[in-house]
């Protein structure tokens, strides 16, 4: 099974897959995205959901039926000291979250659950009814 660490931002995606660093734009369907995940076989992907900003990815995962693991984001920081990884960026948040796919992903990972667009619909519904 091929990993995928990706670092998720308000603005993009950065990748690790082992050989290969990859920044793609977090908007819309995640074409570019799509693209380079259509390019393997069986793939994992490790992250961890921030804020609002990984919606998209894993709405991306659930209706392509792509095994994920979310790793809590205070984890990163323990990984960190762990690998004596001391420096805090994009590149190698990418690469921890693929190392510890590559180590325990397989025993984490969880086939995403259906979006149930009912709900987003509701939720969406309720939201805009809050602001007014």
């Amino acid at each position: 099974m091929n990993c995928i660490g990706v670092d998720v931002s308000k603005q993009e995606l950065r990748t690790y897959d082992g050989t290969n660093q990859g920044k793609f734009p977090n908007n819309g369907q995640l074409c570019q995205f799509t693209k380079y995940v259509d390019s393997m076989e069986e793939v994992l992907i490790v992250f961890e959901p921030t804020s609002t900003y990984s919606h998209r990815l894993r709405a991306f995962c659930a209706t392509r039926n792509i095994p994920t693991c979310k790793l809590n984001p205070r984890v990163i920081p323990n990984l960190r000291k762990a690998t004596q990884n001391r420096s805090k960026t994009d590149k190698t948040d990418a690469e921890l979250l693929y190392r510890y796919g590559v180590d325990r992903g397989d025993d984490q990972a969880k086939q995403p659950q259906p979006v149930d667009r009912l709900a987003c619909a509701l939720s969406a519904q309720l939201a805009l009814y809050r602001v007014t």
